[in-house]
């Protein structure tokens, strides 16, 4: 069942379109590709970001969603377009399941990860994440110390746990090179503070398991 006309409204308003525009630009200035790239995007919503990557010549996306009605309502945006794969899963539970065994060119997590309960130390989600593709871009919600948020409300737009970490950027970056080896910063950081989690700007990341040569990153170096 594809969702209402109401429930899409979680991911039509004013403060998920200025978002969007920013988040989009800080991605082309890293100067990583998506044009002939698979791609696995986890938490696709109702398929905003899916529509962007095709639009940015993406050969083929591994679409996922935690929710079968969000699932829905992207499959029948997208109808039988061969360039996507539809993969329903709970993505603090799924990666290791047979249907996700998939490989993919990269990772394109957006607008999720701050919704993920991934566990400080071992960062499971990011180790599952670690073997579909050699890299992942994402976005997180930066804390001043490590901690755990709990949503404490259910809609369509967050995860099915409603618990989510909040690193540290050190936490986080230290984490990126021990789960993935190299840990880049874009040099244009996004530094975004979302009015509904104040205190906690927004950053973009990449961890990758291979070097990776791009012009608007900066390889991070662990800091003391």
């Amino acid at each position: 069942m594809q969702l209402t006309p109401d429930q899409q409204t979680h991911f039509r308003t004013e403060r998920y379109a200025i978002l969007n525009d920013i988040r989009w630009g800080v991605f082309l200035s890293l100067g990583i590709p998506i044009a002939g790239k698979t791609i696995f995007e986890p938490g696709a919503g109702i398929g905003d970001q899916t529509e962007w990557l095709l639009m940015q010549g993406a050969k083929h996306i591994y679409v996922n969603d935690g929710r079968k009605e969000n699932m829905d309502t992207i499959m029948a945006r997208f109808g039988n377009d061969l360039r996507l794969t539809y993969c329903l899963g709970d993505l603090e539970k799924c990666l290791g399941t047979p249907e996700f065994q998939f490989e993919a060119d990269l990772v394109f997590l957006w607008g999720v990860y701050y919704h993920i309960n991934d566990q400080f130390g071992d960062f499971p989600v990011m180790r599952g994440l670690s073997r579909i593709a050699p890299t992942v871009v994402f976005e997180y919600l930066s804390c001043p110390a490590n901690d755990t948020t709990f949503y404490g409300y259910d809609n369509v737009s967050t995860s099915l746990s409603q618990y989510a970490i909040r690193p540290t950027e050190k936490t986080m970056m230290d984490g990126l090179k021990k789960v993935w080896g190299y840990a880049y910063l874009p040099k244009a950081q996004m530094n975004w503070d979302d009015p509904c989690a104040p205190g906690t700007p927004r950053r973009i990341a990449v961890g990758s398991r291979v070097p990776v040569v791009a012009e608007g990153i900066v390889e991070y170096q662990t800091m003391p």
